[in-house]
């Protein structure tokens, strides 16, 4: 059985993980472990963890979708 996720889905992990251990995560950082998760799965696998593209953005690597959605919490 193959297990279709979305970049919301591995955020939302990186998000209920911090929660937990009583951390602070903003966009920025959730977008670069999003991407990590991403590029660590592409080099161990060889297949993407999830289809969303990334855009080059100033600050680093950014799922626009993703940004969008959680862009209130800074």
């Amino acid at each position: 059985m193959v297990v279709v996720l979305s970049c919301f889905n591995v955020a939302d992990y990186f998000i209920w993980l911090v929660n937990e251990t009583g951390s602070f995560i903003s966009n920025l950082k959730l977008q670069k472990l999003v991407y990590y998760a991403q590029a660590w799965h592409l080099a161990l696998n060889d297949t993407p963890l999830f289809q969303e593209d990334f855009q080059a953005w100033v600050h680093g690597p950014v799922i626009p979708a993703l940004y969008q959605k959680y862009k209130l919490f800074g």
